[in-house]
C-alpha cells in the first residue's frame, strides 16, 4: 500500500504576544497577503535577511527583514526581537504578485509588527535561523518557521571580536572656526 503523503503543516497563529510566540521547526511558512508562503531560497546580505519562494531571479513571493550591521558585528548568535510598540525596529518588506500584473507589489514596514529572528552559527557561507514574523496588515501576514540562508562574503569576513575603532577624523583650522569647535587639548 502506498504511503500516506505527509500532513501539512499547521496554519500559523497571527499573534503580536511575543511572549505567546510558538516557532514551528518546519520550513519557514504562512501567508504574505493572501497567498500561502513556504520560503524556498534565504539569503543574508548587508545586513538584511530576504525569503523568497520561486526559483526565478524575480521571486513569486519576498519576505524580507533590513537589520543592520556595524562593522566587525558578528551574524552568530544574533537575535531581534520587536513588539508592535517599538520605537525604533528594523524596516521589513513584503512583495508579492497580484494576478493580471507583471511587477510584485511591495509594501515596507518600520513599526507596528512583531518579529522574533534568531540566527544560528555562520559556517561554510551558510547560516541558520528561525523567525516569526507578523505584519499589521489587513490580510494579517505571517511566517515563521525555520530556515538555513546563504551568506556574503562581508558576513564571513569579520568575527566581533576584532573590531577596531575607526580613524579620528582630521578637522582643518578653517572648519574649526566656521563651527565653533576646539582643536584637541584647547580649553
Amino acid at each position: 500500500t502506498p504511503e500516506a503523503p505527509p500532513l501539512p503543516p499547521p496554519p500559523v497563529v497571527w499573534t503580536t504576544n511575543l511572549a505567546n510566540i510558538v516557532i514551528p521547526t518546519n520550513a519557514a511558512y504562512g501567508k504574505i497577503s493572501t497567498n500561502e508562503f513556504k520560503y524556498d531560497t534565504a539569503r543574508v546580505d548587508n545586513g538584511s535577511l530576504a525569503l523568497r519562494q520561486g526559483t526565478n531571479v524575480v521571486p513569486d513571493m519576498e519576505l524580507g527583514v533590513f537589520f543592520g550591521m556595524r562593522v566587525g558585528e558578528s551574524l552568530s548568535g544574533k537575535t531581534i526581537d520587536v513588539t508592535p510598540q517599538a520605537r525604533v525596529a528594523p524596516r521589513v518588506w513584503k512583495k508579492w504578485k497580484v494576478e493580471g500584473k507583471t511587477a510584485l507589489q511591495q509594501k515596507v514596514y518600520s513599526k507596528g509588527y512583531t518579529m522574533k529572528l534568531k540566527f544560528g552559527e555562520v559556517s561554510e557561507e551558510k547560516v541558520p535561523g528561525t523567525i516569526y514574523l507578523c505584519l499589521p496588515d489587513e490580510e494579517q501576514s505571517v511566517v515563521a518557521g525555520s530556515f538555513v540562508a546563504g551568506v556574503g562574503a562581508a558576513v564571513i569576513a569579520q568575527p566581533a571580536d576584532q573590531t577596531t575603532a575607526p580613524a579620528p577624523t582630521q578637522m582643518s583650522e578653517d572648519m574649526r572656526r566656521r563651527y565653533g569647535v576646539r582643536a584637541p587639548g584647547q580649553p
